[in-house]
C-alpha cells in the first residue's frame, strides 16, 4: 500500500512537472557535433584521470557527462533572446528531471533494507518540497517572460541541487561496496 501511495504521488507529481515544462522543447540529440563529442571525450579522460579511486572513475565521469550535456545546451542557446532562453530551461527541466530519476534509480539498487527505506522516505519529502517551493514561486509569478524565466530557472537550481545530492549518496555507497 504504501509504494501504491509513493506510486501515485510521483505519478502526480510526473504530470505537474510535465505541465509546468511544457513548451518548445529541446533534445540533446539534435544538438550533437564533432566539437561537443571531442569536449565530453576530453572530459572523461579529465574526470577519470583524477578521480581516485579506480572503482566509481566510470560512475564520476557518467554523471559528469550527463550534466556537461546539459549545461553545454544551455550555454550553447541561452545566448539568444529571452522567449528562446525560457524554452531552453523548461527543457532543461525536463532534463534534469530524467537525471533525477535516473540516479535515484541507480542509488535505489545500491541499497538495502534501512537505507532503502530511508531513500524512499527522503525522496517522498523531496517531492512535497519541491511541488510546495514550485506552488509557492508560481504565486509570485506575474504576467512576463522575466518571472516566468526567473521561475524556471528556480526550478533548475532545485532540480540541480536534489541531483547532486543523489550523486553524492550513489557514489558514496558504490565506493563502500568497493
Amino acid at each position: 500500500m504504501k509504494y501504491i501511495k509513493t506510486a501515485s504521488k510521483l505519478l502526480l507529481f510526473l504530470g505537474l512537472s510535465t505541465t509546468l515544462c511544457s513548451a518548445q522543447t529541446y533534445k540533446l540529440e539534435n544538438f550533437d557535433s564533432p566539437e561537443r563529442q571531442k569536449r565530453i571525450k576530453d572530459l572523461v579522460e579529465y574526470v577519470e584521470r583524477n578521480e581516485m579511486n579506480p572503482e566509481i572513475k566510470g560512475l564520476a565521469s557518467e554523471f559528469a557527462v550527463d550534466t556537461f550535456k546539459i549545461e553545454h545546451f544551455r550555454r550553447e542557446f541561452s545566448k539568444e533572446n529571452l522567449q528562446i532562453s525560457l524554452d531552453v530551461l523548461k527543457s532543461a527541466c525536463i532534463m534534469y528531471d530524467s537525471l533525477n530519476n535516473k540516479y535515484f534509480t541507480k542509488l535505489k539498487t545500491t541499497l538495502k533494507d534501512k537505507d532503502y527505506d530511508d531513500l524512499i522516505s527522503s525522496q517522498e519529502s523531496w517531492e512535497k518540497y519541491k511541488l510546495n517551493e514550485l506552488n509557492y514561486l508560481q504565486r509570485l509569478i506575474t504576467e512576463g517572460l522575466d518571472f516566468e524565466y526567473n521561475f524556471y530557472l528556480k526550478q533548475v537550481q532545485i532540480l540541480q541541487f536534489r541531483l547532486e545530492t543523489l550523486f553524492f549518496y550513489y557514489l558514496e555507497f558504490e565506493e563502500f561496496r568497493y
